[in-house]
């Protein structure tokens, strides 16, 4: 639990493999277990020892747990939330069920129906900052900063470093324009999701709070900065238009103009549907003719029959 509780997920699963070797329904060392596969994506794993929970236990409201966590991974929410909802009437107190009940609606949009998730997760662990960050998470989607701050303070008096809990400070802050505090939070997340002596982290998840720290170096100016942790973003996920819009938007600020297109072009490759990537491609196109009255040579040749059209 504490290398799960650090973000540490790979020596975390190592460790509750071992548990589950001698003891398949070890009450805490299966929801351990079951946290890790979700969050490295093991779907094969997931589906087997799911599947062989129920068949083997099928009283045990963990076993209907286990089949939800696996149509999470898959992205059948539906079908998620069905199983969530027979942990929890099996073990109405069950309050990573209700947690993860709420993440399944969440996923498809039915916010309201995941808070009330959320609180029935908090008056079943009344110890716990989770239940916390997920509300306040709740009231920064529906545009209550307020509400949102008052949350998470009540989780930080639970768990003050906990590395969700610093990047929705983080993100609160930069929300307001205080970019040298947002900093400061997202910096104390790195710091507990990082390994040490490495200056990234291994989990796709963790891309947002690399851009945020990017966002925060852009608005202070540190472009340099900025753009090295927009790059780490990438190499956690790079299905993400934004992220390429955020580097091209920075070298063009840099008057690198090549650069600034080539990330404008990658980030549409990804979604043609972007409309800052586009909007900031025309202007920085208009900016390097005249600069350079060089554009064409800042088109890859296959992109020149066939460019994206730029709304005027």
């Amino acid at each position: 639990l504490q290398a799960y509780t650090k973000y540490d997920v790979h020596t975390a699963l190592e460790s509750s493999n071992r548990v589950m070797e001698h003891d398949p329904l070890h009450p805490f060392g299966l929801l351990v277990h079951l946290a890790c596969l979700v969050a490295l994506e093991k779907k094969n794993e997931l589906f087997v020892l799911a599947h062989e929970a129920v068949q083997d236990f099928p009283e045990n409201a963990s076993s209907w747990y286990a089949v939800g966590c696996y149509y999470m991974t898959v992205r059948e929410y539906e079908k998620a939330r069905m199983h969530f909802s027979k942990a929890t009437s099996l073990d109405p107190n069950f309050g990573l069920a209700w947690l993860a009940f709420g993440h399944a609606f969440g996923a498809d949009g039915i916010h309201d129906q995941a808070n009330t998730c959320y609180f029935s997760a908090m008056k079943v662990m009344p110890g716990s900052h989770y239940p916390l960050i997920n509300i306040a998470l709740y009231h920064s989607m529906t545009n209550d900063p307020a509400l949102a701050t008052r949350y998470l303070k009540q989780a930080e008096t639970l768990a003050p470093d906990d590395g969700v809990l610093c990047h929705e400070r983080g993100t609160l802050a930069l929300q307001r324009g205080e970019y040298s505090t947002a900093l400061c939070y997202f910096q104390k997340a790195l710091g507990v999701c990082s390994s040490p002596g490495k200056d990234t982290v291994p989990l796709s998840s963790w891309e947002p709070l690399m851009n945020n720290i990017g966002h925060c170096y852009r608005h202070l100016e540190q472009y340099d900065q900025a753009l090295r942790y927009h790059f780490l973003a990438l190499t956690l996920d790079c299905s993400k238009s934004s992220t390429y819009t955020s580097i091209g938007f920075i070298y063009a600020i840099q008057n690198n103009f090549p650069e600034a297109i080539e990330h404008f072009h990658k980030a549409l490759r990804v979604n043609r549907q972007d409309i800052i990537a586009i909007d900031m491609l025309k202007k920085t196109c208009e900016l390097y003719v005249a600069d350079e009255d060089c554009l064409i040579s800042a088109i890859h040749p296959e992109e020149r029959d066939s460019a994206y059209e730029v709304t005027p």
